[in-house]
């Protein structure tokens, strides 16, 4: 069974500025959640807003953040887009 699992965070707009990087890979416990993955970024990042703020996207699909992270997954956060 395995101890870790890596996925690739990718940054945009703010949390990019913030992060001072566009994406990096993240090396995680496999029952990570995606608010517990954000919380632990946001904290070593500052981003200042908390996960409810933000949308979730998994593999260029927006997703739920109770959606399950798998080994290999791609996930970026973003304020949602406006509409009008």
């Amino acid at each position: 069974m395995e101890q870790t699992m890596t996925v690739t965070v990718l940054y945009y707009a703010r949390l990019a500025d913030k992060a001072g990087r566009e994406q990096e890979k993240v090396t995680v416990a496999p029952q990570t959640t995606l608010p517990e993955l954000y919380e632990m970024l946001s904290r070593q990042y500052d981003f200042g807003c908390g996960y409810e703020d933000l949308e979730v996207i998994i593999n260029e699909q927006f997703a739920n953040w109770s959606d399950t992270l798998m080994e290999g997954d791609s996930v970026a956060f973003m304020r949602p887009i406006a509409g009008g």
